[in-house]
């Protein structure tokens, strides 16, 4: 599929390739198989993306108030920037890099065993930035939640890299 707007998700026994810009809403199951977005996704409602082992793979990721969840055991690249705009980013599961990214999202959750980080990652709101695995990075990076008392910056493993990380807010 290349360039359609894809109300209610779909499911598929096999990979999942959009060549073009793609509006993403709902539930999209590979069993198994890889996700990738060569453009831009403009997420038009709530959105996961469930692969298995299969890797996702995204260029950019664009929402207004939608949030997206990332969910395999395989890798997640994002090569371009997240923006949900009130909605949350969530990865969960195998090992995440982000190249070059800016994230703005009302909160950010990774739950893989390892993150590659490059960038600036930004909550909207008094909102946190988790990371339950370790920090790997592979450029300057810069976390950001903000001055709000409520909003902390969490990384439940080790940090390693040969670049700067600043924290802006609670660590």
């Amino acid at each position: 599929a290349s360039g359609n707007a894809l109300t209610n998700g779909i499911n598929t026994t096999g990979q999942q390739t959009f060549a073009n810009t793609v509006s993403l809403n709902g539930t999209y199951n590979t069993s198994g198989a890889a996700f990738s977005a060569a453009n831009t996704a403009t997420l038009t409602g709530d959105t996961e993306i469930r692969t298995a082992a299969g890797n996702i793979g995204l260029a950019s990721v664009n929402g207004t108030g939608n949030s997206i969840t990332l969910n395999t055991t395989g890798t997640t690249t994002v090569a371009g920037n997240v923006t949900t705009n009130g909605g949350a980013l969530l990865v969960t599961g195998g090992t995440a890099t982000f190249s070059n990214v800016n994230t703005a999202a009302a909160s950010q959750t990774y739950n893989s065993a390892t993150t590659s980080l490059n960038g600036t990652y930004a909550t909207t709101g008094a909102s946190a930035i988790d990371f339950n695995g370790d920090v790997v990075l592979d450029g300057n990076t810069t976390l950001n939640v903000g001055a709000a008392a409520s909003a902390n910056i969490t990384i439940n493993g080790t940090v390693d890299g040969a670049y700067a990380l600043t924290t802006v807010g609670s660590l």
